[in-house]
């Protein structure tokens, strides 16, 4: 479309070829679209304006547009990244994260446009960069629960790809509940067994032991340093034993569950053990008295 003196005729070039022709009406306005759809590719268009007596203008400055009506190729999410708390990188398709704004990346054409799509409903978009390269994080936390994520590649065109294969994460910012130590258990020596909160042992690597989610880690804590971590299996039960013997005196247990998406439990009530290998004293008879 454009200007023109009304009753005037525009003749329409394409790439050199005259394409077809309109007329400017009386208020000097002109619009002109092909009967013929264009090719793929680039079209240089010009257009040249003729009087009612044949005298032709020279033509206007050229406007080039490219058609282009093929879709990008299929995306891919390349991997959703947790960036929160103390369990952190790629959140695989169907696992948990603690991180309710993780960051979605992936690679596509530069200069397209990324559309996030999760749960069917689009959240927002990003520009995929220079080097092929996009990344997304949504501004509105994520509620808990299920999220499928895709994302659609948009050209400069407007063509659309079609949607990625799907990548789910689960929102979880729920912590476990306090877990409890069920026993610490000494198996050497004279005496064995449940060793009391409070009481002594003779083992220097006692178990412990105690109830969980399963797939929950349990981190064990000595006298406020932890020292190792151990699953609760997939009957609910977690046991642990140190790797390094505990040195004599006084140690007092605690234990942290923390679920797959990194969110963890308050720490137990403590159990206490004093380790003691140090045998008694000899003895002395002090006398046999004959009554």
């Amino acid at each position: 479309m454009g200007k023109g003196e009304p009753g005037d005729t525009i003749v329409v070039i394409d790439n050199g070829t005259p394409i077809g022709e309109t007329q400017v009406d009386e208020d000097g306005n002109w619009s002109f679209t092909p009967d013929t759809p264009l090719d793929e590719g680039e079209h240089e268009f010009t257009v040249v304006e003729r009087d009612p007596a044949g005298n032709e203008s020279r033509p206007s400055e050229p406007h080039v547009v490219i058609v282009d009506t093929t879709a990008p190729d299929q995306p891919v999410i390349g991997e959703v990244i947790d960036d929160v708390g103390p369990v952190q990188g790629p959140v695989g398709n169907g696992e948990s994260t603690d991180d309710t704004t993780p960051t979605l990346v992936g690679k596509g054409e530069p200069g397209d446009t990324i559309v996030v799509i999760d749960n069917g409903t689009p959240v927002g978009e990003t520009q995929v960069d220079e080097d092929g390269n996009w990344s997304f994080t949504p501004d509105t936390p994520l509620d808990e629960g299920e999220h499928e994520f895709t994302v659609v590649e948009r050209d400069p065109a407007g063509n659309e790809s079609r949607p990625s294969e799907p990548h789910v994460v689960i929102v979880d910012t729920t912590a476990p509940d306090q877990p409890v130590i069920g026993e610490v258990i000494d198996d050497v020596g004279l005496v064995q067994g449940p060793v009391g909160n409070g009481e002594s042992t003779d083992d220097t690597t006692p178990t412990l032991v105690g109830k969980g989610e399963p797939g929950d880690t349990i981190i064990v804590i000595d006298n406020g340093t932890p020292i190792g971590e151990t699953q609760v299996d997939e009957e609910g039960n977690w046991s642990f034993t140190p790797e390094t013997p505990l040195e004599e005196g006084e140690h007092e247990f605690t234990v942290v569950e923390r679920d797959p998406a990194g969110n963890e439990s308050r720490p137990s009530e403590p159990h206490v053990v004093i380790v003691d290998t140090t045998a008694p004293d000899q003895p002395v008879i002090g006398e046999v008295i004959d009554d």
